[in-house]
């Protein structure tokens, strides 16, 4: 699944690669694809074969990028070149190519000019210097930062306030007891997978292998109405299942009907607070922020999330920044607010960001609005998203101007 989720990169390369070869000679493209792999793997590890082909391979086909005919031609080239490289099979393969060709052609290699940068973005800054270094972009802190007191412990019988945290159900709802467990693609157990029988097949709780059936989350969801004591519930995304190579815009709103359903079924009380994981789009990974408009824009998902979570959940005030961009804001309390951050604006792997890192959809800034609106109102806010800041998966300068707000805020931020 991680290699899987690395897709765009891997393909990437495969994409340039492939126009080392003239389309009518695409059919030796796998072979050409696996020569190369072979000759570079004698240098290092894999992630320095990788930079190495993606060095190379960048200076050789970056002026081919925009001629007639080649965006249409290189698609089954691609597929191609993936598995000449063994990254996955036909099946795969051919639908990662197909997912992720709007941003290979119309984000990677109309924004960057050079090669470390699309290299170094790719793959890190142990490949090359990449795009977002740390101080490509700063946030204005507010000043006058209230003095910080250490947190006391509530008195014996205070009140309480129990979370139940729900996060990366990604049902499958394509899971079939009896289906294949080791079909060699990265998620099986799988209606287009072979049936071998319900003896060495799919049981029909799951496997670990696999992502989960719908009777398992329900089954869950019954445990837990039946036996856990808590207050509200904190659900902070990826629903969809991970086979992203062949996921249509209404086969995530379709099974995030499906999870919304259960949890009105099973908790019709209890209040939610849901906020986006890098699986929600399609393709994975794929949150164009707002400047990008059309087709191509995330209104398809964004204007669903917004009717249905005011629909079941949440006061209609946060429809505007729902719309905008997949956060929000809402008052729990004359003493709590809960901050809901869309953390795809950091996803290194959301390449449509490499047009303009700058603080994605204002999504920071209206972060200090809010905790500045707190400060002054004596609130504490808890703040939910999918991707933690910090790790490798989030840009560098996103993490950087994250960590100023919170230790600006610290005496507001209590979760």
């Amino acid at each position: 699944r991680v290699q899987l989720e690395r897709g765009p990169s891997m393909l990437f390369l495969c994409f340039l690669l492939s126009l080392l070869v003239p389309p009518s000679q695409s059919a030796s493209i796998a072979h050409i694809a696996h020569r190369l792999a072979t000759a570079l793997s004698k240098i290092g590890n894999s992630s320095s074969i990788e930079c190495d082909v993606c060095k190379v391979t960048v200076f050789l086909v970056k002026p081919l990028v925009g001629l007639p005919g080649v965006e249409d031609e290189v698609v089954k080239i691609i597929s191609d070149a993936c598995m000449g490289l063994h990254i996955e099979d036909q099946t795969v393969c051919d639908g990662i190519a197909k997912e992720f060709r709007p941003e290979v052609f119309g984000v990677l290699l109309d924004r960057y000019v050079t090669i470390d940068e699309i290299c170094g973005a790719i793959f890190g800054d142990t490949c090359a210097e990449p795009y977002d270094p740390l101080d490509n972009w700063t946030l204005t802190i507010p000043p006058n930062k209230p003095p910080v007191r250490q947190p006391v412990p509530p008195k014996a019988g205070s009140p309480q306030w129990k979370i139940l945290h729900l996060s990366d159900v990604h049902h499958d709802v394509e899971y079939e007891e009896g289906r294949e467990i080791d079909c060699g693609e990265p998620v099986c157990c799988r209606v287009p997978n072979k049936f071998v029988g319900k003896s060495g097949g799919a049981g029909k709780w799951g496997e670990y292998a696999c992502d989960p059936p719908r009777q398992t989350l329900e089954n869950l969801f019954e445990f837990i109405n039946k036996t856990v004591d808590f207050d509200v519930i904190y659900w902070t995304g990826d629903v969809p299942a991970h086979n992203v190579w062949n996921q249509s815009r209404s086969d995530q709103l379709d099974v995030i009907r499906d999870v919304t359903s259960l949890l009105l079924k099973y908790f019709p009380r209890k209040p939610v607070y849901p906020a986006l994981g890098n699986h929600e789009s399609a393709p994975v990974n794929s949150f164009p922020p707002p400047f990008i408009t059309g087709n191509e824009s995330m209104a398809w998902l964004y204007d669903y999330l917004s009717d249905d979570w005011s629909r079941n959940w949440l006061p209609n005030a946060t429809a505007a920044t729902i719309h905008r961009g997949g956060f929000y804001s809402v008052n729990v309390s004359e003493y709590l607010r809960v901050v809901t951050l869309n953390m795809n604006f950091c996803n290194n792997e959301n390449f449509w960001l490499y047009i303009n890192t700058t603080d994605p959809a204002g999504q920071l800034e209206w972060l200090v609005e809010q905790l500045l609106d707190a400060e002054a109102s004596r609130q504490k806010v808890h703040i939910l998203g999918h991707i933690p800041p910090s790790s490798d998966d989030c840009l560098a300068s996103w993490s950087q101007n994250y960590y100023s707000i919170i230790n600006r805020f610290e005496g507001t931020i209590s979760g």
